[in-house]
C-alpha cells in the first residue's frame, strides 16, 4: 500500500467475544484461540481477495476491495469456528481509508470498529453504507433493532445478520 494514499475499501473487525474471562480461567487455551482464529482466517483472506493489516490482541483488521467479499469472508469464518468453543463479533463497513504502512486510518475504520462491538456474539454487523454497495436479499432469521453508530457526523444505520448460517451473505434486514 502507498505511504499517505486513499482508497474505497470494506474494513472488517473482528474479537473474540469474552475474551478476557476465557483468559481468566484459561490462559494456554485462549491463547489457542487466537492461532485457531489466524488458521482460518488467513487462507479466507487470500481466497477472497482480503488483507490482513494487523492482529491487535483477540481482534484482527481486514480490508476488501469488494464489500461481499468481506461478507462472504465472515460468514465462512463463523462458519469454520462455530465448534471451536468460542465466537467472534465482526464489524464490517464500507468507505473511504487513508492508506498507511501496515495500517488503515479514517471514519471508515472507526465506524467498523464501532459495528464490531455491537455485534452480539456470533453475529456479524455491517453498516448501512456496506448494505448498498452489496445489494443484500432479505430473509428470516435476522434478528431486528439496532442503534446508529455515529462517525464523522453522519449516523450509519447498522445491519444485522447472523453468522453461523449455511445460506449465502444474504441474510441481512436493515433497519431503515
Amino acid at each position: 500500500m502507498n505511504s499517505d494514499s486513499r482508497k474505497t475499501l470494506a474494513v472488517m473487525f473482528t474479537d473474540i467475544a469474552g475474551f478476557t474471562r476465557h483468559m481468566e480461567r484459561d490462559e494456554a487455551g485462549a491463547l489457542a484461540m487466537i492461532s485457531i482464529i489466524r488458521k482460518h482466517l488467513v487462507p479466507l483472506l487470500g481466497s477472497s481477495g482480503g488483507t490482513l493489516i494487523k492482529e491487535m490482541g483477540d481482534g484482527t483488521l481486514s480490508v476488501f476491495e469488494d464489500p461481499r467479499a468481506a461478507v462472504r469472508c465472515s460468514i465462512r469464518l463463523q462458519e469454520k469456528l462455530k465448534d471451536c468453543g468460542f465466537k467472534l463479533r465482526i464489524g464490517i463497513h464500507r468507505g473511504t481509508v487513508h492508506l498507511s504502512p501496515g495500517d488503515v486510518l479514517g471514519d471508515t475504520v472507526n465506524v467498523a470498529s464501532r459495528l464490531e462491538k455491537m455485534a452480539p456474539p456470533g453475529y456479524l454487523h455491517i453498516g448501512g453504507n456496506t448494505e448498498k454497495h452489496g445489494r443484500w436479499q432479505k430473509t428470516r432469521g435476522a434478528f431486528p433493532g439496532s442503534s446508529a453508530a455515529e462517525g464523522a457526523g453522519k449516523a450509519h444505520r447498522p445491519v444485522h445478520g447472523e453468522g453461523h448460517r449455511k445460506a449465502p451473505p444474504a441474510l441481512f434486514q436493515g433497519n431503515r
